[in-house]
């Protein structure tokens, strides 16, 4: 019966041996069989720990003897627990003995959580009157040799006092839970053994007093964070013993909270989680210097070192590493957790608190929000240095909540270089071999960009100048504001070949929508890309291809015209784009003939024809314009070019994969792997057959996933990838907001119901109730005037002038005025977000995925059984 669980010389394998193979129930107060699995004299290294405990040795255990395997825990957590009521764990033995059981604890916890027939063991509680032996000297004296006798006896009083105060509370005995976490959190902050005071230089050498005096439950480190910053003008002595005890207890800490890993999605609820609802409710007195050291961890932390590439290779740091890292995953899970009552709760629901997110909402100080804000900066832009060698930077990813911080970096202009590395992954990856990984990470982006385009400062700070000191793939930028970057970056991450990303469509076209009324002097070049978006979205096949598709043309209608003089010259240019959205009609949806399926020959001969008549159409607008369109300058007519071949690039690209593939590259927009809660994209039936394609890519890229040892999928039913993220109207001028549909209802006509639509043989069709729901609501007015005022005046000018150059048709643009021209224009609204129940349980399960992968070594969640999502070994 008995497995092998680790090499037969290690005195902890043995241990364990013995305890898988006895079928007795062995008592809680043998304290000479338990004492084997934590030694006082030899640290047990992760190694060891996780070959002594293999996981299907613990379930065997757990199956056949649980009695046993809970009495393991539990005194396990009283060994904790003594030493931070009993002692000051100050000499070596002790601390061997807690680090032992502190390893131990974190390869148990996540097997016992995958058991739902475990989850009230927690809530047992703590037995009283366990015997348990400490080593000697656990407490230092609190005065050196040769004191006075009264100085002792004052010193032995305290000690017997502060030793009464720490006893573990007996009516009624705690929770077990919470005595583990009690003991985690006296553990970060006692003396000595993770934090230790700095004393003046002017003490002599080897004088300094002993400071593990009292027991660490009684410790009162308002004055130990681990490093300087936030609301911290000191801090611990640093010495890298100090940061690998911090890694372990981390680690233990994130065991604890890591219990909605073993809930599914439908099954979760993340407000009755007992160990995070204590953390979080600042019942223990180092709540809020856990705070401070944990952002403080990870601000302080230097990703560069000595500005050299692979320092970490010529001066070891991998604690540091590991403790910045995990400070970040533990602060992320502190901050997730949200108490807080919802709409849906009756009025006299009973909720929590979170003093973590009221500490965070709470920093005021300029100073702390400017240190927070370029420690920040400097970690998210870091991997945006350029270096002749790869993969030598490190991202530590941050989040907050906090207004006053999001008014200065606002105010101050910093919020631009937030902006600019989230622009960059959102380039970098949208067209790569995407793994799920990276799908999530792109959301989150899309997140904090339609975050931020609800604030007005954020949309006005675009028109800064930018020096393009960063490269972006794909980005032929050389010249103009951050404006015109994100223009650039939305529009590649829209076009993209990769139908995955479908689902974040609105939220980009949102953003968009959000920061158009506030840019000027737009370059020509991100022009013509918001026109190349407004054809795609405003074609008569895509609007008639899914009953929602039309909301996405109300996106890209409302522009800042004033000192936009590149704009204002495109939309003259696709004039004809504009006029045929004002005769749109029901004459116009595509026939049978035109989207049902057809063999690839047909198709590809439909394509070509279709591109001959596109080309004889801008032959006829050419010879509206006379001499507007004869010739241009060199560098513009490389733009004009590249916009118009983005057009048929679709087509192009539709028909190479036809003819290599021999299947119709038209088939429903579905990702490949389940979409996040937000998630709503438009489709298309599986037989249409586009000329203008929203997922026209500019380079083709493959979609193959690369290998790696795991990869997390959401297990999110695909029922609920219809809710999105709930994205708010306002007005400036206003402090009401309302629900986008009801603001959208207010321009385009009341929600389409299914009455106003019919099926056949499941596919959709456009009816006129549909049509005349949203399609009156259209703001075509604003450019119907503007069309109507400019293009006479364009066409005047090149044909009285003898004006053929288009530089000289945007400085008479640029010259001119729209005041008094052009009807007044309505209050600006603003879509903002408003999270929900299942975008909250989205972000949930994404960073408990990052954190899963990024704990391999040692690997304490990768081999227990998660629920939350889906992990495949490869």
């Amino acid at each position: 019966k008995a497995k092998n669980m680790g090499a037969k010389h290690s005195v902890l394998a043995e241990a364990a041996q013995d305890l898988l193979s006895r079928d007795d129930v062995i008592e809680i107060q043998d304290e000479e069989f338990w004492a084997q699995f934590w030694s006082s004299t030899e640290l047990i290294s992760n190694n060891d720990l996780y070959k002594a405990f293999t996981a299907d040795a613990v379930r065997e255990v757990r199956r056949n003897c649980p009695r046993n395997l809970a009495t393991l825990v539990r005194r396990a957590v009283i060994t904790l627990s003594v030493h931070t009521r009993q002692g000051a764990v100050a000499c070596e033995a002790a601390k061997i003995q807690v680090t032992n059981v502190i390893r131990l604890l974190t390869r148990l916890i996540p097997l016992l959580f995958e058991d739902p027939n475990w989850t009230d063991f927690w809530n047992t509680a703590t037995p009283l009157g366990v015997k348990a032996t400490l080593p000697e000297g656990v407490i230092d004296k609190a005065y050196h040799n040769g004191a006075p006798e009264n100085v002792k006896h004052a010193a032995d009083e305290a000690l017997q006092e502060a030793l009464t105060a720490a006893e573990l509370p007996t009516d009624p005995s705690p929770p077990l839970h919470q005595t583990l976490l009690d003991a985690i959190l006296d553990l970060l902050f006692a003396p000595e053994f993770t934090v230790l005071k700095e004393m003046a230089r002017s003490i002599p050498l080897g004088s300094a007093p002993p400071q593990a005096v009292q027991p660490v439950a009684t410790v009162l480190p308002v004055d130990l964070p681990w490093y300087k910053g936030i609301e911290a003008s000191t801090a611990s002595v640093e010495k890298s013993i100090f940061v690998s005890r911090r890694v372990d207890l981390l680690r233990l800490l994130i065991a604890c909270s890591s219990r909605s890993l073993y809930y599914t999605h439908e099954t979760l609820d993340i407000r009755a989680d007992p160990w995070l609802s204590y953390i979080t409710a600042g019942h223990h007195r180092n709540s809020l210097i856990l705070a401070r050291s944990l952002l403080n961890c990870i601000c302080s932390y230097d990703p560069i070192g000595f500005g050299m590439p692979y320092n970490y290779l010529l001066v070891p740091d991998a604690d540091r590493d590991a403790v910045a890292k995990l400070s970040g995953q533990m602060l992320v899970i502190l901050l997730e957790f949200v108490p807080y009552p919802t709409s849906k709760d009756q009025p006299e629901a009973m909720h929590g608190t979170n003093v973590f997110i009221d500490w965070a909402a709470s920093l005021h100080r300029e100073e702390d929000l400017d240190f927070l804000a370029d420690r920040i900066s400097l970690l998210l832009n870091n991997p945006l240095e350029q270096t002749y060698l790869p993969s030598s930077h490190k991202v530590v990813d941050m989040h907050h909540g906090n207004k006053a911080f999001v008014s200065r970096i606002l105010r101050t202009g910093k919020v631009l270089e937030i902006t600019l590395p989230i622009l960059y992954w959102m380039n970098k990856l949208k067209s790569e071999q995407v793994i799920s990984g990276h799908i999530g990470f792109m959301h989150i982006c899309v997140y904090a960009l339609l975050l931020l385009s609800g604030q007005r400062n954020f949309s006005v700070r675009l028109n800064k100048e930018w020096d393009a000191a960063v490269t972006f793939e794909g980005i032929p930028f050389s010249s103009g504001n951050y404006a015109d970057l994100v223009v650039l970056v939305l529009h590649g991450f829209l076009t993209t070949d990769n139908r995955r990303l479908t689902s974040l469509y609105e939220l980009i076209l949102t953003i968009i929508v959000n920061i158009s009324p506030f840019l000027k002097r737009l370059s020509l070049q991100s022009a013509n890309k918001l026109l190349h978006l407004f054809q795609v979205f405003s074609s008569k096949k895509y609007i008639f291809a899914s009953e929602p598709n039309h909301r996405l043309v109300f996106f890209l209608l409302e522009y800042q015209f004033e000192g936009n003089q590149h704009l204002v010259y495109c939309i003259i240019r696709r004039r004809a784009l504009f006029y045929e959205l004002s005769r749109l009609s029901l004459d116009d949806e595509p026939g049978e003939q035109e989207i049902g399926h057809e063999s690839i020959s047909q198709n590809h001969q439909q394509q070509l024809k279709k591109q001959e008549e596109y080309k004889n159409d801008k032959e006829e607008n050419a010879k509206q314009a006379q001499s507007l369109q004869e010739t241009a300058d060199s560098e513009i007519a490389k733009t004009d070019s590249a916009a118009d071949s983005e057009i048929t690039t679709a087509n192009s690209t539709a028909a190479s994969t036809e003819l290599n593939s021999q299947q119709p590259t038209a088939q429903i927009v579905s990702p490949g792997e389940p979409l996040p809660p937000h998630a709503k994209h438009p489709t298309y039936p599986s037989d249409a057959h586009e000329n203008i394609d929203v997922y026209a890519p500019e380079n083709n890229v493959s979609d193959e996933k690369p290998g790696r040892p795991a990869i997390v999928k959401s297990t999110l039913p695909k029922e609920d990838a219809s809710e999105h993220f709930t994205v708010a109207d306002k007005e400036i001028s206003t402090a009401d907001s309302k629900p986008l549909s009801e603001g959208i209802e207010s321009r385009q006509g009341p929600a389409v119901g299914d009455s106003t639509h019919r099926k056949e043989v499941g596919r959709w069709h456009a009816t006129k109730e549909w049509l005349s729901l949203w399609y009156p609501h259209l703001p075509l007015l604003t450019i119907q005037r503007l069309l109507k005022v400019l293009v006479p005046q364009v066409e005047r000018l090149c044909s009285e002038k003898g004006v053929t150059h288009e530089v000289e048709v945007i400085e008479f643009l640029r010259n001119g005025t729209l005041v008094g021209l052009l009807p007044v224009p309505k209050p600006i609204m603003i879509r903002r977000y408003q999270g929900s129940g299942r975008s909250s349980l989205w972000f949930t399960a994404y960073f408990w995925s990052i954190i899963f992968l990024k704990n391999l070594d040692p690997p304490f969640l990768m081999d227990s059984e998660v629920k939350l999502f889906t992990v495949h070994v490869e």
